[in-house]
């Protein structure tokens, strides 16, 4: 049983369910996307989750979750389009296994959120660096991966200016540069502007909404968000990039911008044609490129619909390029003619209709579900089974002249132990 509440300055999601020996509870704010605000709320997050006023060290705040039945707790920064979201998200013991618990958890919740450790307009200083030297860790790690690297680098030469150009992890450089007090005016911006919305799923208290109410004191205003970036100009041609790093691995990506789908195109016919032409090992890709020719380690066909594109990812050796390139663009070719089987179309919708019978088997299947309904109006679970299985080629065609390429990118590995 699914219910909204809308309070003046934030909604609240109400899912109730007994199937489940955990209830998720989901806070997330949301705000324009911006470059510089990437980073710092990356680091806001780490740092709300090392110390406050109410448990002074990590260690302390460890021990009141053992105290919860060892709540989960654990937030994450996504980079969603036009927005930029934080969210904080616990997994709670089912309240009837623990009366009051859900209650607490919140109280424990709000504590986080509104009680952080600043004194002066700072976060204690040591907290601070130690976040800085953690997010530095992190980027390096990232880049450290061929793949992550290189979708990075074709996102930001598709993307521009706009937020798909905007990098997840940032760099090291931008992040020196970053300041204490810059992070207590980020605390301050999300807290006092961001959109916010509360989800929970599970086997929640009568009084619920009473008691978020009670701890979730907010003065924000609800502002409608648009998550979709809608590209204006277009190449029409391949524009081909090449880099070398030293890596094992090299990487060929294939970048194409999407324009003008409708939602149904968006979320039932573009699915279905990426997964014939690389979502698996019956795709198109695998099985011409990587099985009968052996040009390449792994090979796929994805997309971000926020973003409206469509990519191909491959890791091949560097000597393989132009072999492998013909033959993804002589598969893409194929697709784009309309030949492909019945059958092909037909094991594109299994897959995807399997994928939903185990949908509202988990709690956070569930909460990801209707936070898709809410912030991207797409469809629910129940409704995509039915409509993906109506899903025609005379649909797929129809998006042909949609799919709009735009660039090669080979990041060649330059170590010399390729194999």
């Amino acid at each position: 049983m699914y219910k909204k509440y809308k309070e003046e300055a934030y909604n609240i999601h109400v899912i109730k369910t007994n199937k489940f020996k955990k209830t998720v509870i989901n806070i997330s704010f949301r705000s324009k996307n911006d470059d510089s605000k990437l980073l710092r709320r990356r680091l806001l997050k780490t740092l709300l989750f090392e110390a406050n006023k109410v448990y002074p060290t990590k260690r302390l705040l460890n021990i009141e979750t053992e105290k919860l039945y060892d709540l989960d707790i654990y937030s994450d920064v996504l980079n969603s389009g036009n927005v930029l979201t934080s969210s904080f998200e616990m997994s709670i013991l089912n309240e009837k296994y623990a009366k009051g618990l859900f209650e607490e958890s919140i109280k424990f919740l709000a504590n986080i959120l509104f009680k952080p450790d600043i004194k002066n307009s700072k976060f204690d200083n040591k907290i601070y660096q130690k976040s800085i030297e953690r997010i530095k860790e992190d980027i390096e790690v990232f880049y450290e991966d061929p793949r992550s690297y290189a979708m990075d680098e074709v996102f930001k030469k598709i993307g521009g200016n706009t937020p798909l150009g905007y990098s997840y992890f940032g760099n090291i450089d931008y992040l020196n540069k970053i300041k204490n007090e810059d992070l207590y005016n980020e605390y301050l911006d999300m807290i006092n502007n961001d959109t916010v919305d509360i989800f929970i799923v599970g086997n929640v208290p009568d009084d619920a909404v009473d008691i978020i109410k009670k701890y979730i004191k907010l003065k924000n205003k609800r502002e409608k968000l648009n998550h979709f970036i809608e590209h204006d100009k277009f190449s029409n041609k391949l524009i081909e990039y090449k880099e070398s790093k030293p890596y094992n691995q090299s990487t060929l990506i294939i970048g194409y911008k999407l324009s003008k789908l409708t939602s149904y195109e968006m979320q039932y016919v573009l699915p279905i044609y990426a997964h014939i032409l690389g979502g698996g090992p019956d795709s198109k890709l695998f099985q011409n490129v990587r099985e009968k020719n052996s040009l390449c380690y792994s090979i796929g066909c994805g997309y971000r619909i926020v973003s409206n594109i469509l990519f191909i990812t491959s890791g091949i050796n560097s000597s393989d390029y132009k072999k492998a390139l013909k033959l993804i663009k002589e598969q893409v070719k194929l697709m784009n003619e309309g030949k492909f089987t019945k059958e092909e179309l037909a094991k594109a919708k299994l897959a995807y209709l399997n994928a939903y019978e185990t949908l509202n088997d988990s709690a956070f299947s569930i909460l990801q579900d209707r936070i898709r309904k809410e912030f991207l109006n797409a469809d629910l679970a129940l409704i995509r089974r039915k409509k993906m299985s109506h899903v025609t080629k005379k649909d797929i065609m129809k998006i042909i002249p949609k799919i709009h390429p735009e660039i090669v990118y080979l990041l060649e590995g330059s170590k010399q132990n390729e194999n």
